[in-house]
């Protein structure tokens, strides 16, 4: 799941969406359930006030366009929005700032570059 090496910007990519899966799945499902899913809209989104239909119907257009990354009553799955970003659903870069996380290299990727 995880790179051993981030080497590539693709291994960086993916310990950012980690970070980000990880913060907001909050009950450790390993899904974002809908509650979940809105939560990580309003925080990239400070600005805008969500609804409750807002959240459902955005996350319902994801069920629709994403379903084989949706598990049950876990919701979105780490591959599933994986490929959102991938397909540019969101930006992840803003996101990430926005939440105001950030990324330190472990020994292993600073012995990488």
């Amino acid at each position: 799941m995880w790179p051993t090496t981030l080497t590539s910007s693709k291994g960086w990519r993916l310990k950012k969406i980690r970070t980000i899966f990880e913060r907001f799945d909050i009950n450790k499902d390993a899904g974002l359930n809908k509650e979940e899913a809105g939560s990580l809209m309003r925080a990239t989104n400070p600005v805008i006030k969500f609804s409750k239909e807002h959240i459902s119907k955005s996350f319902d257009m994801l069920l629709q366009v994403y379903g084989i990354f949706f598990d049950g009553e876990k919701g979105i799955t780490f591959d599933r929005l994986v490929r959102s970003y991938d397909d540019g659903f969101s930006d992840l870069d803003r996101e990430f700032a926005a939440l105001r996380l950030d990324l330190k290299p472990d020994n292993k990727d600073k012995a990488a570059f």
